[in-house]
């Protein structure tokens, strides 16, 4: 209870571990560089919840303001303030119809560019909602370990020539309403998927490397996948997941070299997610 009254502690932040020593993080988290066992990696997602970026809410209204917060708006802002602020002389008024269009203007521009990028950030929220991590379908399904190990195994060895993996499931809706809860989902199989590579890659790589250009593959693919692309574009398999960049890499000898030597060492990298780029 204790392992997890601390576990807690850091979910809720009391621990700031972004300003202790590395080797007094992994004795806060009870764990080593070797890493966790599947028994407390599966306790940990409990508590922690699924690996994923942080994300920080922002008020809708300091975003509008903030685009009325640029040079162009300053320019605006600026005029506005001369058109009412000045006399025209022979003693006219200020210009109230030019500090009122200006003051449109820049409304209807900051209103422009919020509704662009709200909509921006809702595609990008549905999107990463629609990507699924891969083991959504076996979790929603509460596959038992034996199915998932064999899923993982056919998963491994489609990747090895080259495929995707696309799991299957399926539903009884007795009550045939889409609003209807149905019953369990049940893990049906796996789709293998072939998306080759351009048809003129392997021409371009092959002359960029005759010219001299030293040609890497940077992929989100698995590794098992990377390594297959890169046989068949004739770039070479000497492929290493995303992880050896950030020194988490099992193999001590890799784990060990300067990222700049295992760059020029290796002919791609595999798993690699667009926010490491």
């Amino acid at each position: 209870m204790e392992k997890a009254s601390s576990l807690e502690e850091i979910k809720n932040e009391t621990v700031d571990l972004e300003r202790i020593p590395v080797d007094e993080v992994f004795e806060q988290l009870k764990c080593t560089r070797e890493g966790l066992s599947s028994e407390e990696g599966a306790s940990r997602i409990q508590i922690f919840g699924p690996n994923k970026l942080e994300e920080k809410k922002e008020s809708k209204v300091l975003k509008f303001l903030g685009f009325m917060w640029n040079p162009l708006s300053w320019v605006m802002e600026a005029a506005a303030i001369m058109a009412i602020a000045l006399a025209n002389g022979s003693g006219k008024p200020p210009d109230w119809q030019d500090f009122v269009g200006i003051i449109c203007l820049l409304v209807i521009n900051s209103t422009i560019s919020f509704i662009e990028e709200n909509n921006a950030g809702n595609a990008a929220a549905a999107l990463m909602a629609g990507l699924a991590p891969k083991t959504k379908i076996l979790d929603l399904c509460n596959a038992r370990e034996d199915v998932k190990k064999k899923a993982h195994s056919c998963i491994d060895k489609f990747a090895e020539r080259g495929l995707r993996s696309l799991a299957v499931c399926r539903q009884q809706v007795p009550e045939k309403s889409k609003e209807s809860p149905g019953g369990p989902w049940e893990f049906v199989g796996l789709l293998n998927l072939f998306d080759p590579p351009r048809h003129d890659s392997a021409e371009t790589i092959r002359r960029a490397l005759n010219l001299g250009v030293n040609v890497k593959m940077i992929t989100g693919d698995q590794l098992a996948i990377a390594k297959e692309t890169g046989r068949r574009l004739g770039m070479g398999t000497n492929m290493y997941p995303s992880a050896s960049l950030l020194g988490q890499h099992k193999d001590a000898s890799i784990a060990a070299l300067p990222v700049e030597e295992l760059i020029e060492k290796a002919d791609g990298f595999a798993g690699v997610f667009p926010a490491q780029i």
